[in-house]
């Protein structure tokens, strides 16, 4: 159980730096380079880190035989947690820039933030196997 857990925990670990650094470079180069306005770059770049994510996760992370949920269930809640974590990312964002946070460290701090509790729901509701008998 316990080496099962690492190794899941490893595997998500890469699997964020990846969704990381594609959210993260998509995000630099729309707001930085494109000059697209912020919330658009940031939720652009979030779609994009959540394609990434859901896939490597599914099929990578987590990815045994059998399932608890049917892959739609599994991207529904995916999506319902997304969705949450989009509009505290956009918040944590706008409010650190408010401050006079660069916004691309406020987009760290975000992604950070949404990371630490994405796992722990990942692991025992959206990916969580069926049990065997």
């Amino acid at each position: 159980m316990r080496r099962r857990l690492s190794r899941s925990l490893i595997k998500y670990l890469i699997v964020g730096v990846t969704a990381f650094s594609v959210e993260y470079g998509s995000f630099y180069a729309l707001y930085k380079d494109l000059d697209v306005r912020l919330i658009t770059a940031n939720s652009v770049s979030f779609l994009l880190g959540l394609i990434t994510s859901f896939t490597l996760n599914r099929l990578w992370t987590f990815g045994v035989k059998s399932y608890s949920k049917k892959a739609s269930h599994q991207l529904l809640l995916y999506l319902s947690l997304a969705f949450i974590n989009l509009l505290l990312t956009n918040l944590i964002v706008e409010l650190l820039t408010k401050i006079n946070v660069v916004p691309s460290i406020g987009k760290l701090a975000a992604m950070v933030i949404t990371s630490l509790w994405n796992y722990i729901l990942f692991k025992i509701i959206i990916f969580n196997h069926q049990k065997t008998t």
